[in-house]
């Protein structure tokens, strides 16, 4: 399932990405921070990845938690280049966070 997020985020598929998201969202785009549905935080992504198209995606770190797991990459689009967060779990993302990098 995680291989589906990575492969998602490579292509820049917010509607393959929000397969995994859980009902609701915490979301940090940039600008936009906020807990939101599963919907919404679809529609702020694909903002996002129509703005800045994808060159590539490096994953930096996936922790071994048996509860929840995270994993950090270092995304290159278009307009620079970006780190970014994906907190997991049972499957769903809980979080995801798509910070410029400095």
């Amino acid at each position: 399932m995680k291989d589906n997020i990575l492969i998602a985020i490579k292509k820049g598929s917010s509607k393959n990405l929000a397969k995994y998201f859980n009902e609701n969202v915490e979301l940090l785009i940039l600008d936009k921070e906020d807990i939101y549905s599963k919907a919404q935080a679809e529609l702020i992504l694909k903002d996002f990845f129509i703005k800045n198209k994808i060159l590539k995606f490096k994953l930096i770190y996936k922790s071994k938690r048996k509860k929840a797991n995270y994993s950090i990459g270092e995304l290159t689009t278009s307009r620079g280049s970006f780190r970014i967060f994906f907190l997991l779990k049972k499957g769903k993302i809980y979080q995801l966070r798509i910070e410029r990098k400095i």
